[in-house]
């Protein structure tokens, strides 16, 4: 861990290991957190198979959405993508498909850690397709 930023050593340390999928879903998390603050709730489409469930353990781990405050839902999705939900807005953001196609050519054991740094520092444009909306309609949010 010696050299790795302190909240990626935090994130590592709550994961057990650091890939790119989980600093993906810190990423994720800590965009929507700054965007929308407050409290929010999150719908996750992913794999519920590592290494691309791993995403959700950063999503909880960044945005404050956990499974045991039951407010974050997962999807079954081939895509990786994170809706956001406050009580006026909401931000969709999606894993560009070249950078899963980067992470799942590129990945090994002896590299993850790398190709999580590499995340982590990539531009969010480089990463993610985000768009950002207003809800007028409070009934969808999540009260299932």
């Amino acid at each position: 861990m010696d050299g790795l930023p302190e909240d990626l050593q935090q994130l590592k340390r709550f994961h057990t290991h650091l890939g790119p999928y989980v600093v993906i879903g810190y990423r994720m998390g800590s965009i929507a957190r700054e965007r929308l603050g407050g409290n929010m709730q999150a719908i996750i489409f992913s794999s519920p198979r590592p290494p691309l469930s791993c995403m959700l353990d950063g999503i909880q781990f960044s945005s404050g959405c956990t499974l045991g405050k039951a407010n974050l839902i997962i999807k079954n999705s081939e895509r990786q993508k994170g809706r956001f939900i406050t009580d006026n807005e909401e931000i969709c953001i999606s894993l560009k498909f070249a950078i899963r196609e980067k992470m799942n050519r590129e990945m090994t054991k002896e590299n993850e850690e790398d190709l999580a740094l590499y995340v982590y520092e990539a531009d969010e444009d480089e990463l993610f397709i985000i768009s950002k909306q207003q809800v007028y309609n409070t009934d969808r949010l999540l009260k299932l």
